[in-house]
């Protein structure tokens, strides 16, 4: 389960952005079935694909959270490249 560890400007709690979620984002992305930028869209094809941390991430994440972690994904993969 994702645990939750940051709070947003509400005091709400987000949930942490594991390599799990951004492994799994990644997954989605390559498979070019969806606009990363369409949450409910990545969801399905997360659950479809069995992406259980992914889809419970999604689930609780607010816009804010969710992009961070489209931007933790970018940024994984650019350092990936690099090595």
């Amino acid at each position: 389960m994702t645990e939750a560890t940051d709070t947003d400007e509400t005091g709400a709690q987000q949930p942490e952005i594991t390599d799990d979620v951004i492994e799994q984002l990644a997954a989605v992305r390559d498979s070019g079935k969806t606009n990363m930028f369409d949450k409910e869209g990545v969801t399905h094809i997360a659950d479809e694909a069995g992406h259980g941390e992914l889809v419970e991430f999604a689930a609780v994440a607010g816009p804010e959270q969710y992009t961070e972690a489209l931007m933790e994904m970018g940024r994984h993969r650019r350092d990936r490249d690099d090595e």
